[in-house]
């Protein structure tokens, strides 16, 4: 570490104590807001006092240590700090998000006139509270400072001394002031006065980001008591003079844009971005609105003092400040969370780096956006290394504006979210408030911090705010502001506890890899572990399907077994059949334990009767579809080495001497262990592989069924699904092993749903299965015979059913034994997302990162399952094998199956199935799920089915398409419409594809390889090019193209603002254009949602005919077109 990295460093530390250091005549002046000064850092000030001296002449030398005066202007620019604020204003009214609020507690012989005439002092010693803002023609925003004697500062007085729950009603008072919004055409300052009794009163100050920091709270309540005091006592008041205003400083920021000394900044930032920029895609519990609220919630936790002390010890020995050392804990929990590597974290800094600012009030803050790049092989003494060279450097060039970094890198702004991060990291002082030393002149009162929960509204800017604080007397203190809409409070108490075992485990193993570092506690091990896995329950798992099967045809010989069209069997006729092809099968063939016999039949009894009597030879049985490819089919008998396919024409030899053969059961011994089936899935060779699943997986399926949803001789089932795959299974043998009428689907009724609603009454069926694409359309059907529908294969996106039966979401890979877990829905949920349950009897299941460790709750991972379902592996692949069913990490002697599907546990013990890998896309930046879009668009009531895709665009730049099914003809202009009221606009799709019904494969699910792709539909975007045809489009299309620099015959009406390059600056410039034209008002959030130039037309005409003081010629259409 250099000389000057160790000063700022030193002087970081410094200032995480509330101390601030400066020159005053060549001598070092220290600044102290605070308790008692700590003897050791007095001493090593003491020590480094030459070096601190040295280094502050050279800083001090090579800036600008005089802020010139600007000169006298009816108006001002604003600094680049207001300015973001400013943008996110609605028309006059400044976001409360950015309000500030604070409380004291006044005992004493308080003069009320004389703290009115403090106020009026207060105002006028600082412009800034005393400024009002406007926007330009031109969109761009000015500051006005108003003479002190028009803009007296009211000390609103209440009493408050004889309500009965004074407590109560002053929460409800000051909550209910400080959520009121500033007008932009009135100083940012208010106080307020409450009396609780004689000689006691709450005093409470209301300001606003835009002209106030963290430091100027400190100067604030310091300079009112000051002015207070001098008053009192009738003396000139001793605050230093202010030889500048604020004004002046942001005068002197904008020229100082284009002065030569911040191009190395400039160099500097876009060299950290200069790859792609990283999105952050941390776990929420609710998904994003439409539009942000900014309600937000704040939970706290003190880390015991042992460990605080401990953590001190090591960045003191390290060089490194406290902040550095939170910085690096935070992007290991976010990497902990999120298994990503390349994280942006916002914080913070000072920029009163001149003297002429130390005393002032007003928004002296940039905010560094801190991009670390892991190395999660290396321990956390490396990151530390790591992150402190990352500050020490960023501190460097902290002067260069963020707004400024955000135009150069071009990014896309969202209403939703914040560019370049969403998560921010803010080292506070011990207490800003200081109450303490707020006046130490006067013994007439003294003032605290007036502590009152109820009063409290905290906001929040960002997704999630972690904020550290060190309270030497009982340890760090770590805060979390987050987010109300997407978050749950439990989630950031679990949050707070799991950065604490890690700051545990970091201190304890400072060279363990960091992926190995924990930060879950024995408690969440033992419920991720044990708790959401007591799925224990007494199956015979030495048993097998055929016995069990047996044993219900004794009990219920005489019940319908199976039904087809006009075709039916009883138990008893289904197993003497099957008895007679098993016997039959091996007579002429070596069937037995431990081979394979394929079938490849269409749907019918004899299919059935195949299946069993295949299974009472001991052999397995492998389904082959009637429809396959001939490749595939020999494919499938060479590589399961079937000694035997039967087929329709053996079926119909075996016919014609069955009753040559006995009908009673075989003695043929069979286990738990043997093979029940092989089925075959989809391979990334090329080939299909196949799927080796035992009879106990099966018979421990069944009984969880069976158990599960009142399985009877009543029950009326269906097998829906081709034979050929997994779900069939599950259709079958659970009901057959039970006593239960099982009725199969005709082909012709598969695909026809009202069809197949009507068969399902007709029959009486009550437990049905169908795969999710369909389901989805199913349940809009009403049905008043089903008690159970099932569903599973894909991810279920809509409840949304008025029918009496129970709705089951499944999921299983075919490697468990169809069904891993299962969520029953009993009603529409009132969440946006169906999860897929928790897992089913003797199963387990696991939400594991890339190298195998348990991810914590809420965190999203790979689905991992074990337990009495699990396959035995893959036929004839024997490394692929390995690589899928590796050894337990957690049961030493037992297999875990990894199936490639993402997801994360719920608070509730359940999981959210997340999709697979190739389901999240990356558009323009952002990390879309595509199935949150597609429910959105199924709640159009025109809407039957939809699908949403990914492709690559002309621009080599992924676009989204929306394949939909609907028996009305939709525009694209409606569609869009119609999500842009509901999505955030980089999630509106580019191409819309109208289809008679989406593709499906053979057992039911969408085939996207069937899924035509869209041509010839316009400009690069996707989006169909429209002329405007009305004024107020051309006006408009006018503006765009000038404030985009664009050529107005490539703006459509559908364009999207964003696509084209606007930002939230080029927005407001805009908006100032067309309230110009048009003489009305527009706000910043109303372009978000309608950025479209037929979105906005069409909300200017509104807000036209609304206001019947405007005509249409009163509309500025002076604009050339």
């Amino acid at each position: 570490m250099n000389h000057n990295g160790n000063m700022i460093a030193f002087i970081e530390k410094l200032k995480e104590q509330n101390i601030q250091i400066s020159l005053e005549g060549g001598d070092l002046k220290v600044t102290y807001f605070g308790d008692d000064l700590s003897a050791g850092l007095i001493e090593s000030i003491k020590a480094m006092k030459p070096q601190l001296i040295q280094y502050l002449m050279e800083t001090d030398a090579s800036k600008s240590k005089n802020i010139p005066i600007a000169p006298l202007q009816e108006a001002y620019q604003v600094s680049n700090a207001q300015r973001r604020m400013l943008v996110l204003s609605s028309n006059n009214k400044m976001n409360v998000a950015y309000n500030i609020s604070y409380a004291y507690k006044l005992t004493g012989n308080l003069n009320r006139e004389y703290l009115q005439l403090a106020c009026d002092d207060l105002i006028q010693r600082h412009e800034v509270l005393r400024t009002i803002f406007f926007e330009t023609e031109m969109g761009s925003f000015k500051q006005k400072i108003l003479a002190p004697s028009d803009c007296r500062l009211k000390l609103v007085y209440e009493d408050f001394s004889g309500y009965p729950d004074k407590s109560k009603s002053i929460s409800n008072y000051l909550k209910e002031k400080s959520l009121k919004e500033f007008d932009k055409q009135k100083p940012f300052i208010k106080f307020y006065l409450l009396k609780l009794e004689e000689n006691s009163y709450v005093l409470n100050y209301i300001t606003h980001h835009t002209v106030c920091d963290g430091w100027s709270m400190i100067i604030l309540m310091r300079d009112l008591f000051s002015l207070y005091i001098s008053r009192t006592k009738n003396i000139e008041s001793t605050l230093p003079v202010l030889r500048i205003q604020y004004k002046d400083f942001a005068v002197w920021e904008d020229k100082k844009m284009n002065a030569i000394s911040l191009s190395d900044a400039r160099n500097y930032w876009l060299k950290q971005f200069s790859n792609e920029v990283p999105i952050l895609d941390l776990p929420v519990d609710n998904p994003y609105p439409v539009v942000r609220s900014y309600k937000g919630g704040l939970v706290h936790k003190t880390i015991d003092l042992k460990l605080s002390d401990d953590f001190r010890e090591n960045l003191n020995h390290d060089k490194s400040t406290l902040f550095m050392g939170f910085l690096a804990l935070t992007n290991i929990l976010i990497y902990k969370y999120t298994n990503q590597k390349d994280i942006v974290i916002g914080s913070p800094v000072s920029i009163r780096d001149q003297a002429d600012l130390e005393n002032q009030i007003g928004v002296y803050i940039n905010t560094l956006p801190l991009r670390v790049i892991l190395d999660v092989n290396k321990g956390f003494k490396t990151l530390l290394d790591q992150v402190k060279e990352l500050t020490l450097e960023a501190y460097k060039y902290k002067d260069y504006p963020f707004e400024q970094l955000i135009e150069d890198l071009k990014i896309k702004t969202d209403a939703n979210k914040n560019p370049l991060f969403n998560v921010m990291a803010v080292m506070q002082n011990n207490d800003i408030r200081n109450e303490g030393k707020l006046i130490q002149d006067s013994n007439e009162f003294k003032i605290e911090t007036y502590k009152d929960k109820g009063a409290e509204y905290v906001t929040s800017k960002l997704d999630l705010a972690f904020f550290f604080t060190d309270n030497h007397e009982k340890g760090l203190v770590v805060g979390i502001e987050y987010n109300t809409d997407i978050y749950n409070s439990s989630t950031i108490e679990r949050i707070c506890r799991h950065l604490d075992t890690l700051l545990r485990s970091a201190i304890e193993h400072p060279d363990m890899s960091i992926k190995d570092l924990e930060i879950l506690s024995a408690a969440d091990r033992i419920e991720l572990l044990e708790s959401f896995n007591d799925t224990t329950v007494s199956y015979p798992q030495g048993d097998n399907i055929v016995s069990l099967f047996e044993k219900q045809a004794i009990s219920t010989p005489d019940h319908v077994a199976l039904v087809f069209e006009e075709e039916e069997l009883t138990y008893k006729e289904l197993d003497e059949k099957s008895n007679q092809l098993a016997r039959y099968l091996l007579s002429r063939h070596s069937l037995g334990r431990g081979v394979l016999c394929g079938i490849m039949m269409d749907r019918s009894l004899d299919m059935i009767v195949s299946i069993l009597a295949i299974l009472k030879t001991g052999s397995g049985y492998v389904p082959i579809d009637v429809d396959y490819p001939q490749d595939r089919i020999d494919y499938m008998v060479e590589d399961s080495g079937c000694i035997l396919v039967i087929d329709s024409a053996l079926y119909a030899d075996f016919t014609t001497i069955d009753e040559s053969y006995e009908n009673t059961g075989l003695e043929i011994s069979i286990s738990g262990n043997d093979l029940a089936y092989v089925i075959y899935t989809s391979g990334t060779t090329g080939h299909p592989k196949g799927v080796m699943v035992e009879h106990k997986g099966v018979v421990n399926l069944c009984f969880w069924h069976i158990e599960t949803f009142d399985v009877g001789r009543d029950t009326k089932s269906t097998l829906y699904s081709n034979y050929s795959f997994d779900a069939s299974v599950w259709e079958l043998f659970p009901y057959l092993l039970k006593g239960a009428s099982l009725y199969i689907v005709p082909s012709v009724l598969r695909l026809d749903l009202i069809a197949l609603n009507n068969f399902y009454e007709d029959s009486g069926i009550t437990h049905a299965f169908l795969p999710t694409a369909l389901c989805e359309s199913f349940i809009q059907i009403e049905n008043h015979s089903l008690s159970y529908l099932f569903t599973g294969g894909d991810r279920l996106l809509t409840s949304n059913t008025s029918n009496h039966y129970k709705l089951v979401n499944n999921y299983g890979p075919t490697e468990n034994s169809v069904v891993s877990t299962s969520f029953t829905l009993c009603q529409r949920l009132s969440q946006d997302m169906i999860p897929i349950g928790s897992p089913i009897s003797n199963t387990q299941l696991y939400i594991l990162d890339g190298d195998l460790r348990l991810v914590p709750k809420g965190a999203v991972g790979e689905i991992c399952v074990s337990g009495s379902g699990l396959a035995r592996g893959y036929l004839n692949r024997p490394e692929l094998t390995a690589e899928k069913f590796i050894s337990h990490p957690f049961k030493e002697g037992e297999r875990l199956y990894r199936t490639g599907d993402l997801g994360r546990w719920l608070a509730d013990g359940n999981i959210e199935f997340m999709g697979r890998n190739d389901d999240q896309v990356k558009i323009r930046g952002y990390r879309i799920e595509l199935g949150e879009i597609a429910q959105v668009m199924n709640q159009h009531p025109l809407i039957t089915n939809c699908l949403v895709h990914a492709t690559e665009g002309s621009s080599e730049n992924k676009d989204l398409i929306l394949y939909y099914v609907s028996e009305s003809s939709l525009s694209i202009r409606d569609l869009r419409s119609y999500l842009s009221e509901r999505l955030p606009s980089y999630m509106i799709p580019g191409y819309y594809l109208p289809l008679d019904e989406l593709p499906l494969t053979s057992n039911g699910k969408v085939d996207r390889k069937a899924l035509p792709m869209p041509e010839g539909m316009g400009i690069d975007t996707g989006v169909e090019y429209v002329s405007p045809q009305t004024s107020t489009e051309k006006i408009l299309v006018k503006i765009w193209s000038d404030v985009l620099s664009l050529d107005a015959d490539n703006i459509g009406l559908y364009d999207n603002f964003f696509d084209l390059g606007g930002h939230s600056l080029k927005a407001t410039a805009i908006l100032a254009k067309a309230r110009t034209a048009f003489k009305v008002n527009l706000n910043i959030s109303e372009l978000y949602n309608l950025p479209t130039i037929e979105g906005m037309a069409k909300e200017i005409n509104r807000k036209q005919w609304l206001n019947s003081e405007v005509s249409k010629d009163d509309i500025n259409i002076e604009i050339e077109l």
